[in-house]
């Protein structure tokens, strides 16, 4: 895999595509990440760490485990359906809000847990793209990783821009 680096000559800087994207986007109106999937990754594991560390039977064989053994699996979803629908219906109704999102963020933040990118992304940051989203795209996101983890944990767009409450 190639990797294209260009010359800022303003800052004296060698950037990588995606960072001089982001910066025509910027001074377009929009804000913006280079994530790949890590920011997704990181908004589902704050918002359903209940539901990832439930107690479901031999999906945890140790204490340092950070992550369900079923989480690549068919069986994530099955064993979880109705824990999982009910906070995608909570976002959706605005009943899992910003306020639940951040509350969640703050008693879990810097434990270990798969796809979380604690050092990359703030609380405010997540609000920020969590309300950017909105509550129907932001549930469509999550229930494909919650359904197929193995597959949409991994793959989604290099960059991620919102303005306004558009993403």
């Amino acid at each position: 895999q190639s990797v294209m680096y260009y010359f800022d000559d303003k800052q004296d800087v060698v950037i990588g595509v995606e960072n001089l994207a982001i910066r025509y986007y910027q001074s377009q109106g929009w804000d913006g990440v280079h994530s790949e999937s890590g920011l997704f990754t990181t908004l589902f594991a704050i918002v359903f760490w209940e539901i990832l560390f439930c107690s479901i039977p031999d999906v945890f064989q140790t204490p340092y485990q950070t992550f369900p053994l079923d989480l690549r699996t068919d069986a994530f979803y099955e064993s979880r359906k109705d824990l999982i629908e009910e906070r995608l219906s909570s976002i959706e109704s605005g009943t899992y809000d910003s306020k639940r999102l951040t509350n969640s963020y703050l008693v879990h933040e810097g434990v270990l847990c798969v796809g979380v990118k604690w050092d990359s992304y703030s609380v405010d940051f997540l609000v920020n793209v969590f309300e950017a989203l909105g509550p129907k795209a932001c549930s469509v996101i999550l229930r494909a990783l919650a359904m197929d983890y193995r597959n949409y944990s991994s793959g989604m767009p290099d960059l991620v821009l919102w303005r306004d409450g558009e993403v």
